[in-house]
């Protein structure tokens, strides 16, 4: 049995009226009209979409905060966010519209981002206020060391210094008392005596004039005891002030050290404003958003198409 090939049809089954030249041909056409358009509408639209999430991405990240724990989100993981968006950008972006501008722009700016920030003059200003609070928290602990030191002295010497010479007062007065009665018991003994007899007594000085003698005693003693206690009374009123005016010296102390603790606060708080880069991270990311808003879609060239014709060989 024998097959016969007049019939117009292949052995392998082809579409009736189609040969093989004329499939290759069609195929060939159908890919022309395929390429010729670099972009569709749809595209375009993709193309647009990813500029504004990469402008969203931006904006966000010009605002975001650092957080001061340790090890927490800080100026490195902010710089990988950075990059990673803008590495995912270009990478779903056709090369083609991403113009040098972009790519100058993006190195320029993410140099600007990692230049050195100067601390020297606020760390100067921190240490000059750390050395002040430090003073000042020394000057107060030395005033309460010496009021406390003061206050046991006080308890353990003017106070019993104090007792003992009210003791010795009371212990003079009656011995005074004793004396007194003593002296004029023997001023009347004596009295009793007649002249005669006193001129001719053997006996020793008159026992009253030594009576006398130690009353005077007594009495100056007494009187050294009074001004003594007077003088630590008056010690102890001096000290009482003194401890008023420690108390408003500390007062005013406690007062300069809280504001020297707000002050470096302050000064703290601006290091780390300039740590976090806030207002130079916004004003990068910012740029770039201008810079990648005005790209604009790129068609492809017209000499492509004149090369895609050249090769076309329309059908007779």
């Amino acid at each position: 049995m024998s097959f016969s090939g007049g019939s117009g049809r292949s052995f392998g089954g082809g579409k009736k009226g189609f040969s093989p030249s004329q499939k290759k041909e069609k195929k060939k056409k159908q890919e022309f009209h395929k390429h010729r358009v670099k972009f569709t509408s749809e595209e375009h639209l993709d193309f647009e979409q990813l500029k504004n999430r990469l402008s969203i991405g931006l904006d966000r990240l010009g605002n975001q905060i650092f957080s001061t724990e340790p090890g927490g989100y800080d100026f490195s993981h902010w710089m990988g966010s950075f990059n990673l968006l803008l590495d995912d950008f270009e990478e779903k972006a056709p090369s083609e519209n991403l113009p040098k501008e972009y790519f100058d722009s993006r190195q320029r700016l993410t140099a600007k981002l990692l230049a050195p920030v100067d601390f020297s003059s606020i760390d100067t200003e921190i240490k000059s206020l750390e050395a002040q609070i430090s003073s000042t928290q020394e000057k107060i602990s030395d005033i309460a060391r010496r009021a406390e030191l003061e206050k046991i002295q006080e308890r353990h010497d003017s106070a019993s210094r104090i007792d003992e010479l009210k003791k010795e007062r009371v212990e003079s007065d009656m011995e005074l008392n004793k004396a007194r009665t003593l002296l004029e018991e023997q001023k009347k003994a004596e009295a009793k005596k007649s002249v005669f007899g006193k001129m001719f007594s053997r006996s020793g000085p008159s026992s009253s004039k030594a009576t006398q003698s130690k009353i005077d005693s007594l009495t100056a003693q007494k009187k050294q005891i009074d001004r003594d206690l007077e003088s630590l009374l008056a010690e102890r009123a001096k000290k009482q002030s003194s401890k008023k005016n420690r108390s408003e010296e500390i007062t005013s102390l406690q007062a300069e050290l809280e504001s020297q603790q707000q002050a470096l606060g302050e000064l703290q708080a601006q290091k780390q404003e300039k740590m976090q880069l806030s207002e130079k991270r916004k004003e990068i990311t910012k740029s770039l958003v201008q810079v990648i808003s005005g790209i604009q879609l790129q068609s492809e060239p017209p000499q492509a198409d004149e090369e895609n014709k050249s090769d076309f060989v329309p059908l007779n």
